[in-house]
């Protein structure tokens, strides 16, 4: 009954109104889809983000366990002497001595192959030479437990 007043209304309405209509309705229906599409749309790319965020993580080398005998062979074997190595938590704190200034990178470049980043490093000079400090953390703060 309300479908037959509604045909027979919109048979009476000049093409042009009707033409009008169409548009106007059309026009609302694609609002709504993007109104109803967009939240849907927004979790699928967080949805992505997150997955790739976590190849990501997948990647990242697990700490190994190093002591403070292990960092000075590591200092050795790049031509770094350290003066001072003491352990907080989950983190290192090395001091020490280089005759190279690109023998802290390859230094770092180790300890990051071992699940270790560089927090904080500081180059000085003095009159003997350069100096180093630098902080050490695992990639996972509880990993080194």
């Amino acid at each position: 009954m309300i479908i037959e007043r509604t045909r027979a209304h919109w048979q009476a309405l000049p093409p042009a109104r009707q033409r009008l209509l169409a548009a106007g309705w059309l026009l609302v229906m694609l609002m709504a889809v993007y109104v109803l599409g967009r939240p849907l749309f927004n979790a699928w790319q967080e949805s992505l983000r997150w997955r790739n965020l976590a190849d990501q993580a997948s990647t990242l080398p697990v700490s190994q366990r190093l002591t403070a005998d292990d960092w000075g062979s590591l200092a050795n074997a790049t031509g770094l002497v350290l003066t001072a190595v003491a352990q907080n938590e989950a983190s290192w704190q090395l001091r020490g001595r280089m005759e190279r200034a690109d023998a802290l990178g390859s230094f770092i470049e180790r300890a990051t192959a071992r699940g270790w980043h560089a927090q904080r490093w500081q180059i000085g000079k003095d009159a003997e030479g350069l100096l180093f400090e630098l902080d050490l953390e695992t990639y996972g703060k509880g990993a080194q437990k």
